[in-house]
């Protein structure tokens, strides 16, 4: 038996809010002819703390090596997109691939 499993790289998930549902549309649309598997979600609606949010949200993920460039690549593809289209760029968090 093998020691070591071949590394896939960890499962990266993105986030971006947008005003306008057609611009959420369209920006899911780009990140998925970049390789992501993008969807747009409905506005949250009322926070805990009382706040509204109104915005869509488009919530993309991709399978990746945890390498600097591959993180500041993703970054600049979400700022763009977020000041494209007049949302913002919220993060990203990461599962460990088993």
């Amino acid at each position: 038996t093998t020691l070591f499993r071949s590394y896939q790289g960890d499962r990266y998930r993105f986030y971006l809010y947008i005003p306008r549902l057609a611009d959420a549309e369209a920006a899911a649309s780009i990140l998925q002819q970049q390789g992501y598997d993008a969807e747009v979600r409905s506005p949250i609606g009322r926070l805990p703390n009382g706040a509204y949010e109104p915005r869509y949200s488009v919530l993309a993920r991709i399978q990746a090596v945890p390498a600097v460039e591959n993180i500041q690549r993703a970054r600049k593809v979400y700022s763009e997109l977020a000041l494209r289209y007049g949302g913002e760029y919220d993060g990203c968090e990461a599962a460990v691939a088993r």
